[in-house]
C-alpha cells in the first residue's frame, strides 16, 4: 500500500493497544506494518489483533497481504569462543 495508508493502519492499531510500527522506505521498498507475536501473547490478544486488522479494510487500499515468517531458531552457543569472558563478568571480578 501507500505510505499514507501504512501510517494510518499503524495509528489505528496503536489506538487499539497494539504496537505495530510502520516500516518505511528506505528501510524497505514498499511500506509495511511489523507485527511481532510472542509466546506471552494470549488467545484474547490474538483475537483483538485479528479484529483490529479486519477494521483496517476501511482505510483506502486496506491490507493487501499478510506474510507470516516462521520463528527463527536461536543461535547456537557452540560458536562461542572458550576462555573469552563477557564484559559484565570481567567488571564483576
Amino acid at each position: 500500500g501507500t505510505l499514507e495508508n501504512t501510517l494510518r493502519i499503524s495509528r489505528h492499531l496503536y489506538k487499539k493497544g497494539i504496537s505495530a510500527p510502520a516500516i518505511r522506505p528506505p528501510t524497505v521498498k514498499q511500506p509495511r506494518i511489523r507485527i511481532t507475536v510472542t509466546a506471552s501473547h494470549t488467545a484474547e490478544d490474538i483475537e483483538r489483533l485479528i479484529k483490529a486488522l479486519k477494521e483496517c479494510k476501511y482505510y483506502g487500499e486496506g491490507l493487501k497481504q499478510i506474510i507470516i515468517h516462521p520463528p527463527q531458531p536461536l543461535p547456537s552457543r557452540e560458536g562461542k569462543q572458550k576462555g573469552v569472558r563477557s564484559r559484565k563478568r570481567k567488571q564483576r571480578e
